[in-house]
């Protein structure tokens, strides 16, 4: 594997990102006891503002130019998808979370049907319906393994993730790597104080090790999220990513003794199994227009 051909690169800063979202998403769900989702962004905001800063400062000229008008879609609906993740994390479990998180490739697809009546074929059509099925399994309202309200929000904060990678793919071509980071921690940080984060916590728990790791390993994520965007395309970005649900699966495991459930691992099965189908099915589906271009 030759390591300098930038589709290689693109592939390794994929899976280094998967792995790095598994780890985040397992510490952010053990902190539910002691810290709530905005508490916990809260923390990771400022310290990736913070760390950041001095790039930030170095590259904002570039701010001026119109390709950066990309970046403003990357952060608002990076923002909103965000949150929904953090709160899908402290709601059910890592995997699971993981995998609701990322139904993007579907998305793409059925949006490019509905909105640009772009062409589709069976095996895009039968992987959207195993995701679909997955879907409706655990939220079914007997159903004592996941809320209707938990899918629902993972759904949403998917939906935006789409939109928000899309113009990552976009301003990751443009703009320097730390600066997007630092805009997406930017707009993160004044939403949640807006959405009454006391700042206070900050002074209390800046010292914390269970925010500090999620705080770290969030800035290494989002550097390396952003190189996978610069190399290859974003569907196929999301599907490496995807494999942030496994190693989130195995932390869990591991170290919570967490055991998945029959009908969680059929779950998981037939959503895995459903978005790498519609990855491979030979489909003329393109990235989507950006929002706001």
């Amino acid at each position: 594997m030759d390591l300098t051909k930038p589709k290689t690169k693109g592939i390794m800063f994929a899976l280094v990102t998967g792995m790095l979202i598994g780890l985040m998403g397992f510490f952010v769900h053990k902190a539910k006891g002691d810290h709530q989702f905005l508490e916990v962004l809260l923390h990771r905001s400022t310290l990736l503002c913070l760390v950041l800063l001095p790039f930030a400062i170095k590259n904002a000229p570039s701010l001026l130019k119109r390709e950066s008008l990309f970046i403003w879609p990357r952060c608002i609906f990076g923002c909103a998808a965000m949150l929904c993740f953090f709160l899908t994390l402290q709601s059910t479990h890592v995997g699971t979370a993981i995998l609701l998180a990322n139904l993007s490739p579907v998305l793409v697809i059925i949006l490019g049907i509905l909105l640009l009546k772009e062409e589709f074929n069976i095996k895009a059509l039968w992987g959207s319906a195993l995701i679909i099925a997955a879907v409706v399994l655990l939220g079914r309202p007997d159903s004592a393994v996941l809320s209707l309200n938990v899918i629902l929000i993972g759904i949403l904060g998917s939906l935006l993730k789409t939109f928000a990678f899309l113009s990552l793919r976009k301003a990751a071509t443009k703009l320097n790597p730390y600066l997007i980071v630092w805009m997406l921690s930017f707009v993160v940080l004044v939403t949640i104080l807006l959405l009454g984060a006391n700042p206070m916590k900050l002074a209390q728990n800046w010292n914390k090790p269970i925010l500090l790791k999620i705080s770290i390993i969030s800035l290494l994520m989002q550097i390396s999220l952003t190189y996978a965007y610069r190399y290859i395309e974003a569907s196929f970005a999301v599907v490496l990513i995807l494999t942030s649900a496994f190693w989130g699966m195995i932390c869990e495991i591991i170290f919570l003794g967490y055991r998945p459930t029959a009908a969680e691992l059929i779950f998981c099965s037939c959503l895995i199994a459903g978005i790498i189908i519609v990855n491979k099915s030979k489909r003329t589906i393109k990235d989507l227009p950006v929002p706001g271009s």
